[in-house]
């Protein structure tokens, strides 16, 4: 599957390219016009990315035949996403209480933060590794519900969580020693002195490729997982060419 997921980063670099520097322009919005819209910007077009690498391995097609077969159910891909991240936050609202009880904000740290990070990151690759074949299962049409994501994700749950939480993981550790290599050697900003922090702005675009390498993994997995689980087998050439069509 990480070779898979190789091969299709390389078929279609300049469109990977694109991604990255949609992130980053995103984030120099951010600073430019002191708002917060990034996440919303990174969440659309993370869920973009992931919608159509798992059409294009269902269908056994390029990112951008893959685009064009059934339409662009964004909203209802994004809300799928949505609602197993906020499966993922009401889990770890205990692990949150224990961590925050008794303490006030001075007493949060940075390596507090970090460590709540990485275990989100456990808990939302299990929910993913658990019910995430709902997310390919929308798109291909077959066993579409939440329970027969449970199903299938009940059956390979530590092999499929272990390969998600590299997925999610990596870009995450990633993203901190970003923000420890800022804060530390550059300065938390892109603009300093009225000159671009150049250094910062190198360490933000390896961390927004990292990201979009490790949605891609995850893509790959889920979808394969569903495939596999639905015995369903990537259509032929001429079978591809008449779902576009």
């Amino acid at each position: 599957m990480l070779k898979e997921t190789f091969s299709i980063a390389r078929r279609n670099v300049v469109l990977y390219i694109t991604y990255v520097l949609l992130l980053f322009g995103a984030q120099i919005a951010d600073e430019y016009f002191k708002g917060s819209s990034a996440n919303v910007a990174s969440t659309i077009l993370l869920c973009l990315l992931s919608m159509n690498v798992q059409k294009s391995v269902l269908w056994n097609l390029d990112l951008k035949a893959a685009a064009k077969v059934g339409g662009l159910p964004l909203l209802s891909f994004s809300f799928k996403i949505i609602a197993l991240f906020l499966i993922a936050l009401l889990v770890m609202l205990p692990v949150l209480y224990f961590f925050l009880m008794g303490r006030d904000s001075s007493s949060i740290t940075l390596w507090s933060i970090f460590a709540g990070m990485l275990i989100f990151s456990v808990i939302f690759s299990i929910v993913m590794a658990l019910l995430g074949t709902w997310l390919p299962a929308g798109l291909r049409g077959v066993n579409t519900s939440i329970g027969d994501a449970f199903q299938r994700g009940k059956a390979r749950l530590l092999a499929t969580s272990g390969r998600i939480m590299a997925g999610v993981g990596i870009p995450v550790l990633v993203g901190m020693v970003a923000v420890v290599a800022s804060v530390v050697f550059t300065g938390p900003d892109l603009m300093s002195n009225g000159q671009p922090n150049i250094p910062l702005a190198l360490i933000m675009l390896i961390s927004d490729s990292f990201q979009v390498m490790g949605w891609t993994y995850v893509s790959v997995v889920l979808t394969r997982r569903y495939m596999e689980a639905e015995q369903i087998q990537p259509p032929s050439a001429v079978e591809a060419v008449s779902a576009i069509v």
